[in-house]
């Protein structure tokens, strides 16, 4: 398959394996990219022959490559309000919290608010995360933590004061004062706290989209718009460079009526820039089980969860129908039983020959619902690490003491579904959980998190296979949105992931910690090869 003396290549790339997920049982080693399309698929031979053709040639060695991984629920942009401060998703324990917090406190001027993300509820006796928890670490001083279910937040009296709050307001829960659930009652907090430029944003979008082209992917969908500035962020960020992932962004409709309404976000479907457009919209039907706001048919163990985020539920099956009508797909967030069901009734309500639509998470659920979703084509979108990382197999965890074991044994069913025949997307929920390619391949295959065998698997009977992720980060991820699936073939995009070890014979635990050696993204190398 040699390119001829006539032909030129921008680049060449070489990998000892090379998993194509297209058609056909060739098992090639080498691709020729021109104009940021795969032009040529070969051999070692061919790879050769096309080196005096080609501007560019990469030989990856032992490397396998596959086409570009697709996170599939991921919050770049809300994210970077979300990560400001501390890393607390790095301390699993109360005595850890507390001494880094400590510390960090040390660093920043006597006045400054402290701030941190990611704090873990399950290193703490319940009710014991409150005002009195963070005035002891940080005296009279303004403090706002992010839970690690980014559904709420830990702030100190100071901050509260700061945040004018009423004595109505949703803050003053009798049992954990300064506990923020919902952004209804995180929102003075965060409206008080020093706020960030777009430009410092726009700095801040590349330094975390670079963390996730070096975990290997290099496409994101994301399931919200994040910021009221996000457009001029996103416009700033590109004119500092090229954005080191591609970005489908699906903006999240409040539905209270506040920015973005749905007539905002169909107004701004095919807003783009150059690696970035605005496709879809994203719709809440409830909030998360570990702050009580998922819905569920019978209330969880503190007699929580017994609503939906509308005001009236039928407000939210009038937004999809609406949605449907313009034919914009919808990703709805749902976690609880009945949310999930009450989703599945409302998508197989409408008519026949709209777009496809997604339901995210997908926490605690029934054969009857997984039925559902597939006799109406509905794809699952699913995060392994949300369960490899926040829930233990004794079922001592926040999360499971909520639901009770009957309904907690229904939770993470991605098996299940897998087998039900129901289309299954993988992803991350970044910065609710790491966005790690290997990581997530490890969790999903080991039911744990990866490198620690110790640890008890939580459902193994739920385990993928490597090849379910791939499928789930590839070719669903594109039919989730009626895209042809992506694979490595002649006329398809020059998007690209290649890791030191093979995702699908690799053991699980050891493919955690393998190195990304490439990310390309129409031809343009984004990681390794020294670009």
């Amino acid at each position: 398959m040699s390119g001829g003396e006539e032909t030129l290549y921008d680049v060449i790339v070489r990998a000892n394996t090379i998993h194509t997920l297209g058609d056909g049982a060739t098992s090639p080693t080498a691709v020729a990219i021109r104009d940021g399309v795969i032009a040529a698929v070969g051999t070692d031979v061919d790879f050769a022959d096309w080196s005096a053709n080609a501007t560019r040639a990469i030989d990856l060695g032992d490397a396998t490559m596959t086409p570009g991984l697709v996170d599939n629920h991921i919050h770049p942009i809300l994210g970077i309000q979300m990560t400001r401060g501390l890393d607390l998703t790095l301390f699993d324990t109360e005595a850890k919290v507390t001494a880094a917090l400590r510390e960090y406190a040390t660093t920043l001027a006597p006045d400054a608010w402290i701030l941190g993300w990611g704090l873990d509820l399950n290193i703490a006796e319940p009710g014991k995360l409150n005002n009195s928890f963070l005035d002891e670490l940080v005296g009279d001083r303004p403090a706002f933590l992010y839970l690690k279910d980014a559904h709420s937040a830990l702030a100190s009296s100071a901050a509260i004061r700061a945040g004018e709050y009423g004595d109505d307001s949703p803050h003053l829960i009798a049992e954990n004062p300064g506990w923020l659930v919902e952004l209804e009652a995180m929102g003075p907090a965060l409206a008080a706290m020093p706020q960030l430029t777009v430009a410092d944003k726009a700095e801040r979008l590349h330094e975390i989209l670079r963390a996730f082209a070096e975990k290997g992917f290099t496409e994101g969908y994301v399931l919200d718009l994040g910021d009221p500035d996000a457009v001029e962020i996103l416009q700033t960020a590109e004119r500092l460079g090229p954005l080191e992932i591609v970005l489908r962004i699906s903006p999240w409709i409040m539905p209270d009526g506040q920015w973005p309404t749905v007539d905002d976000v169909i107004a701004l479907q095919d807003t783009h820039g150059e690696r970035w457009a605005i496709e879809g919209a994203k719709l809440f039907i409830d909030g998360t089980i570990d702050n009580g706001t998922a819905w569920l048919y019978k209330p969880d163990t503190k007699g929580e969860g017994l609503a939906g985020a509308w005001h009236t539920p039928e407000q939210y099956r009038a937004t999809v129908a609406k949605l449907h009508a313009a034919r914009i797909p919808t990703s709805t967030h749902a976690i609880g039983d009945k949310g999930i069901d009450y989703v599945v009734e409302t998508l197989a309500a409408l008519p026949a020959g709209g777009p496809r639509h997604r339901i995210e998470h997908i926490e605690t659920v029934t054969d009857e619902v997984i039925e559902g979703m597939r006799a109406n084509n509905i794809t699952a979108s699913m995060q392994p690490t949300h369960c490899t990382h926040f829930v233990y197999a004794d079922e001592t965890d926040n999360w499971s003491v909520r639901l009770g074991h009957e309904r907690s044994e229904r939770g993470f069913r991605w098996a299940d579904i897998r087998d039900a025949g129901v289309p299954l997307a993988m992803g991350s929920d970044w910065p609710v959980a790491i966005c790690d390619a290997p990581a997530i391949f490890a969790s999903a295959q080991l039911c744990r998190p990866a490198g620690q065998p110790e640890v008890t698997p939580i459902r193994p009977r739920q385990a993928l296979t490597a090849l379910d992720v791939l499928r789930g980060f590839t070719v669903i991820a594109d039919e989730s949105i009626e895209r042809a699936p992506r694979a490595i073939a002649v006329g398809q995009r020059a998007t690209l992931t290649a890791f030191a070890d093979d995702p699908l014979t690799t053991d699980p635990d050891a493919f955690a910690n393998t190195s990304v050696v490439l990310t390309m993204i129409d031809g343009d190398v984004i990681v390794g090869s020294n670009r």
